[in-house]
């Protein structure tokens, strides 16, 4: 099949999973186009596995639409991607969405949701056939997390060595919270030219194969609360402390399943008390998440696209899980 798939650029989530999964597509035969979106797509330079890609801006949203040449496109496949998904509802063409944002469109744990934000999920990237990824099924019709499929934990972890990624947090305030602990080594991943170190306080620039590197062998992770690292960090059993962003619904609802689950902690501000007491908290069992790209990528290729609940269930049940 010739195959759209749009992926968004606003995080990095999007772009990880998306990896993998046109990976996948392209190894069962499936010629993929890529579409990225967003402000920042252009200064990216880590695209290469997409190739061939187009990048759009988002600022002619309807231009672009209007324009895509969708000669011998048989499916879309989108990551919460708007202009994909709405030059396949354009042409009658199927559109199947991937992302951690189409759990939301079932009844699981949800904080800070008003109707506006509800609007939004519905309608952003609407597609034909929404596929929710989420780290429990909560009787519904997801799937697990997308994680690399090479992502495994190093064969020791330290146990003093954290890694920290809050890029929308002030880097000055990151350091004075963790200053004063200085039990422990952290790794903090922000937008530096080259590495500093700092006594007990690593700055690093931002580079996804060191970052794997130091998040396979480290005990915890301290993040906002998206959904990829998240995943990343559960699946090999890292500890998980988040700050949700401010007013962001995904953000805090992602915060309450984790508290729910009794998958990490969750602290509302910086704050060197809540840090060091998370510290003590003994290591977590890996999940161990299947190869969920790999499989989604053989349900693509069968083309059974409408029957979702039966990919679900077969997919927890790997895990040992009954939906």
């Amino acid at each position: 099949m010739n195959i759209l798939y749009g992926v968004q650029t606003t995080g990095y989530g999007h772009i990880s999973r998306s990896r993998e999964l046109v990976r996948n597509l392209k190894t069962l035969g499936h010629h993929v186009h890529v579409v990225f979106s967003g402000q920042n797509a252009s200064m990216r330079n880590d695209f290469d596995d997409f190739q061939p890609y187009k990048i759009f801006k988002g600022i002619r949203f309807y231009r672009d639409v209007r324009a895509y040449d969708v000669s011998g496109i048989d499916l879309v496949v989108t990551d919460f991607e708007p202009i994909t998904a709405r030059i396949g509802k354009k042409h009658n063409i199927p559109v199947i969405g991937v992302a951690h944002q189409y759990a939301f469109l079932h009844d699981i744990p949800m904080d800070g949701a008003n109707p506006l934000a509800k609007w939004i999920l519905r309608n952003f990237a609407d597609v034909d056939i929404p596929v929710g990824l989420h780290w429990h099924h909560f009787g519904n019709s997801i799937l697990p997390p997308i994680v690399p499929h090479d992502f495994k934990a190093g064969e020791t972890s330290a146990a003093d060595k954290i890694v920290v990624y809050l890029p929308f947090e002030n880097m000055l305030d990151i350091g004075a919270a963790l200053t004063s602990i200085k039990s422990h080594q952290f790794y903090i991943y922000c937008k530096i030219d080259s590495p500093l170190n700092n006594s007990h306080i690593h700055w690093r620039p931002i580079s996804r194969d060191d970052f794997l590197k130091d998040l396979s062998d480290c005990s915890g992770v301290i993040c906002n609360s998206g959904f990829e690292l998240v995943s990343e960090a559960i699946h090999v059993g890292k500890k998980v402390l988040v700050k949700p962003l401010s007013g962001q619904m995904e953000q805090f609802s992602n915060a309450r399943a984790l508290t729910e689950l009794k998958l990490g902690q969750v602290m509302r501000t910086l704050n060197s008390n809540k840090i060091d007491g998370w510290l003590t908290e003994p290591q977590p069992d890996p999940i161990c998440y299947p190869d969920v790209a790999r499989i989604i990528a053989e349900w693509v290729d069968s083309k059974n696209w409408h029957d979702v609940d039966s990919l679900s269930r077969a997919t927890w049940r790997k895990m040992g899980i009954t939906v």
